[in-house]
């Protein structure tokens, strides 16, 4: 168990993670962690924006609305960090990528004006149109006429970064922005240069939605207007780092260090193994992501690769919401943390009222009834009749056998007994006997249909690798 051999940290994913539905499952199973927020915020509905978010899908224009990515992924990843910490798990360490250090800084308390931040992006023309939109940030940065267009674009390549360093050769409008692992980097810029590099490289490319043209030398045109957006009071908690992206290790929080972390992060190629490597040596070996997504995980297990360590993400798209925190819980137990599963009990027993008593509700699929009271006589099966005796049968005689063989006659064989016989107890009509047999039954076909469902998964699995 990797509790005994290292500390905790909380970690929080960049922009482009964001996905249907994300936190509409967790507010309705705990509702209690949105309302403890909502106490502390003004507009709270501002920040999770539940009219964009928590559909079934969503549409296509909100990949570019980067101030609403940006505060409902914040928005977030509080909410998960504040309900996995409601069972006990606290972190020694929090790391966010990218946007998730303003994430980790407003989940444990260092911000807390999140009314403030959602004003501020409202306001503000950063992702609107200096780093986002037209990129007027780019436009100016790469000298640009007026009717030649920006067209930046980014997305992972399969390649370690002193490749793509020595590739981006002759290159001047696409930057090596952000090193994920040791084999893979992300890459943005012009598209046209973008492409000349990944043709260069030789390499898969995956693009993404949802980043702005940070983490090289563009945001230096609005170096200072980014630096106020993320400066605030700042509270450090007690006994937990915080590690910087752009610095590769923790830090002393403060109003200035955390504006200034922020904006060098924006200003300069990312290097996440750095900070991995970093927590590691300090002693982490469960790292934890609150989401959304689950890249910094994935990632963490690329760096780490085999050495002792738990990456674990507690909310991503494709599972059960509530299954994810469960299981989420169930691994740390395993590991030996300290996790208090009280919350997920009722303290007492539903009360009753007088009039109406308990009612039962059978798992699947039954009608409920109505237990007897105490001290209430409960009505029995009746006991099975016992069989009348057969009447006498007048006796036919049978002819006499032929005479056996002398040797058979030596040696005769025991006549076998007859098989006793039982008549079969006849059907109870008592409810809950009913509910139990119809439960049994249901439970039946449904494990028949889930072999189906397996089987026909593994055929699929099986023709998709075969296909790769």
């Amino acid at each position: 168990p990797l509790a005994s051999q290292g500390q905790v940290a909380f970690i929080f994913p960049g922009s482009g993670n964001h996905f249907a539905g994300m936190g509409r499952d967790l507010s309705a199973r705990w509702p209690e962690i949105y309302s403890a927020q909502d106490t502390r915020s003004q507009q709270l509905g501002r920040q999770y924006l539940p009219q964009l978010f928590w559909g079934e899908t969503l549409a296509d224009e909100l990949h570019n609305n980067h101030n609403a990515l940006v505060i409902a992924q914040v928005a977030l990843g509080t909410a998960t960090s504040d309900l996995v910490r409601s069972f006990g798990i606290e972190p020694q360490a929090v790391s966010g990528y990218s946007l998730g250090e303003s994430a980790g800084l407003f989940s444990f308390g260092a911000w807390k004006d999140r009314d403030g931040m959602s004003r501020r992006l409202r306001e503000s023309t950063l992702f609107t149109e200096d780093l986002a939109g037209v990129c007027k940030a780019a436009r100016q940065t790469w000298k640009l006429d007026a009717n030649e267009p920006v067209d930046w674009t980014l997305g992972l390549v399969a390649a370690p970064a002193n490749k793509v360093r020595k590739a981006l050769s002759g290159l001047s409008r696409v930057y090596l922005l952000i090193i994920n692992t040791y084999e893979e980097c992300v890459i943005g810029g012009n598209r046209a240069q973008v492409e000349k590099l990944v043709s260069r490289l030789g390499c898969t490319y995956l693009p993404l939605q949802g980043v702005t043209t940070v983490h090289c030398e563009v945001t230096d045109r609005v170096a200072q207007p980014y630096r106020e957006l993320h400066r605030f009071p700042t509270t450090p908690p007690e006994d937990i780092r915080f590690y910087s992206c752009a610095l590769g290790h923790s830090y002393d929080l403060d109003e200035n260090s955390v504006a200034d972390a922020i904006l060098n992060q924006a200003l300069d190629t990312i290097d996440y193994t750095k900070v991995i490597e970093q927590a590691y040596t300090d002693g982490v070996r469960i790292f934890l992501e609150m989401g959304p997504g689950n890249s910094c995980s994935r990632m963490i297990g690329r760096i780490l690769k085999d050495r002792p360590h738990l990456a674990r993400a507690a909310c991503y798209p494709g599972q059960d919401a509530a299954s994810l925190i469960l299981r989420l819980l169930a691994q740390s137990l395993s590991e030996r943390l300290p996790v208090n599963l009280a919350a997920l009990y009722p303290d007492e027993p539903l009360a009753v009222t007088e009039k109406t008593g308990p009612r039962i509700q059978t798992v699947i699929g039954g009608a409920p009834f109505d237990p007897p009271k105490p001290g209430a006589p409960v009505s029995q099966p009746t006991a099975p009749r016992p069989l009348a005796a057969p009447k006498p049968q007048p006796t036919i005689p049978k002819p006499a056998p032929a005479p056996a063989p002398a040797a058979a006659a030596a040696t005769p064989k025991s006549a076998p007994s007859p098989a006793p016989t039982r008549a079969a107890a006849p059907a109870s009509n008592h409810p809950l006997l009913k509910q139990l047999e119809q439960s049994a039954a249901f439970s039946a076909r449904s494990h028949e249909a889930f072999l189906r469902f397996s089987d026909s998964m593994n055929q699929a699995l099986t023709q998709n690798i075969t296909l790769q």
